[in-house]
């Protein structure tokens, strides 16, 4: 984990979150810093298209740009690793072919997507300010639906 000098995905995510100032930086720094272990990052931008799923080896990028989806597998880069769950390949399958039409009311939340290791759903749209989530356990959902909306999502 340390030998190669890179940083931890999480502490990425945090020099990204306190160093990047626009989604151009994010996504540079995303795909250019090097890490000490793999990691899939989702990067959502403010305008309609901005958006990709950087799936990242240690020294090695690769950049599916939106419309893209990630489950838990890698698509791009498929040598790394085997897919983690069950499912995996259909799941963003039914990402994919969802998300054109998606609402904030959960309608793209079916099976193999939802499924009894789901724990967390969620939509966030940058810009128009728009967050919904909901918490689930194994036996279905756990919490209310939680929106947030303008500027209480800022």
């Amino acid at each position: 984990l340390w030998r190669g000098g890179g940083l931890p995905p999480a502490h990425l995510l945090r020099r990204v979150f306190d160093q990047a100032g626009s989604y151009a930086e994010a996504k540079a720094l995303l795909a250019e810093t090097p890490l000490a272990l793999p990691a899939i990052f989702l990067l959502s931008g403010p305008g309609p298209g901005d958006g990709c799923v950087i799936e990242r080896l240690e020294d090695r990028a690769f950049v599916r740009p939106a419309p893209a989806a990630a489950a838990n597998h890698w698509a791009e880069a498929p040598e790394q690793a085997r897919p983690r769950g069950q499912a995996s390949p259909e799941r963003q399958a039914c990402l994919l072919d969802r998300q054109a039409a998606a609402r904030a009311d959960f309608d793209w939340l079916v099976p193999p997507v939802l499924n009894p290791t789901t724990r967390l759903a969620m939509m966030a749209e940058p810009a128009g300010g728009r967050l919904v989530a909901r918490g689930f356990e194994a036996d279905g959902p756990a919490t209310e639906v939680l929106r947030l909306e303008g500027s209480a999502a800022a």
